[in-house]
């Protein structure tokens, strides 16, 4: 989830990619997961792309929703 673009850097929250098979398990078996919240500060960024189904192969959401039946962003949310 992208929380902020600016000058300075971009934020995101998410789940590690490496991790992501692991991670829909847990979340499917009614386990808890935890987010990572990470600064890329803008000179280190080289492009940012959106999460969308590409040729038929689904996008990392459809990919999450279908495996634990859950909306990643109520998982993703940022809890205050």
């Amino acid at each position: 989830m992208l929380l902020a673009i600016d000058p300075a850097g971009v934020s995101v929250r998410g789940i590690d990619l490496a991790s992501f098979d692991e991670t829909t398990s847990m979340i499917r078996h009614g386990e808890t997961a935890s987010c990572s919240t990470l600064f890329f500060p803008m000179h280190r960024v080289e492009r940012v792309e959106i999460d969308s189904q590409t040729d038929g192969v689904p996008s990392l959401t459809q990919r999450f929703r279908e495996r634990t039946g859950v909306d990643p962003m109520t998982i993703l949310s940022p809890t205050e």
